[in-house]
């Protein structure tokens, strides 16, 4: 508390209470010049290590920061570290950490907290360690449950730099290959990513093989997502590739249909 108390943010009363900020610029140019003496850095994520132990002040460090009017700021005390470039390899690698702690069904309250914490990479103003983070998010996808899985994949193409897509693109055509029933989801991570013809060529490869074991469900949307992306080239396998993936599920269809009957 002290060390953010000097930086101008204030933790509000009641048991996990949230936290104010009355400048949130001035916060970040006190936490980015205090991080360069000797020592700070350690003591402020000891510190920050020891609020994440508690559930309830965890989330309070996620949660935005009440402004001097007592208004929502739109950043957490975390997102605000994270703009801090010294700070946030080592916070980001914490919250990573915590994550298979988190881990529940899809509207458990364990995952309202997992989606809170992978909130914090959104649309971040710099990423000072792309290749570390997607390397980390692909480690804890080894061992993530479903639900957990599918949000690191959403939250995959924030976690890099503009020269990086190319490498976030690898690791989302590799969880397709291990498993079509994350095929949305991937879908969805690769529409925020720009890529190179050759790499987006790789991509749609990928995808037109998935076709055949996609659920019924997700067809809507790799139709649109290989008819926008199909060029003069791809043409005819991606139409062939959708003719074929298309009647397997029409006959399991059928099959279930008649089993049912």
């Amino acid at each position: 508390d002290e060390l953010l108390a000097a930086a101008g943010a204030s933790r509000q009363p009641g048991e996990g209470g949230g936290w104010a900020i009355a400048d949130a610029f001035r916060f970040r140019q006190q936490i980015t010049r205090e991080a360069e003496a000797d020592g700070f850095k350690e003591e402020l994520l000891a510190a920050l290590s020891d609020e994440c132990f508690d559930p309830a002040r965890l989330v309070a460090l996620l949660r935005p920061t009440a402004g001097a009017a007592a208004v929502s700021s739109n950043d957490s005390i975390v997102r605000l570290l994270l703009h801090v470039d010294s700070l946030q390899p080592d916070i980001a690698s914490s919250l990573m950490q915590l994550l298979p702690e988190y881990q529940g069904e899809e509207a458990s309250d364990a995952m309202t907290t997992t989606r809170l914490i992978l909130s914090q990479f959104r649309w971040l103003e710099h990423i000072v360690d792309g290749a570390a983070l997607v390397g980390a998010a692909s480690e804890m996808m080894q061992v993530a449950d479903a639900p957990l899985k599918r949000e690191l994949l959403l939250v995959l193409p924030d976690l890099v730099q503009d020269g990086q897509h190319a490498a976030a693109a690898d690791t989302l055509r590799s969880v397709l290959g291990e498993d079509t029933q994350f095929l949305a989801s991937v879908l969805d991570a690769f529409g925020s990513l720009v890529l190179e013809p050759d790499a987006l060529a790789e991509v749609c490869a990928s995808v037109m093989d998935a076709v055949a074991g996609a659920n019924v469900e997700d067809l809507p949307v790799v139709v649109r997502f290989l008819l926008q992306h199909m060029t003069k080239d791809s043409a005819k396998a991606t139409v062939a590739a959708l003719r074929t993936g298309m009647q397997l599920d029409l006959l399991r269809g059928g099959d279930a249909a008649a089993g049912g009957g």
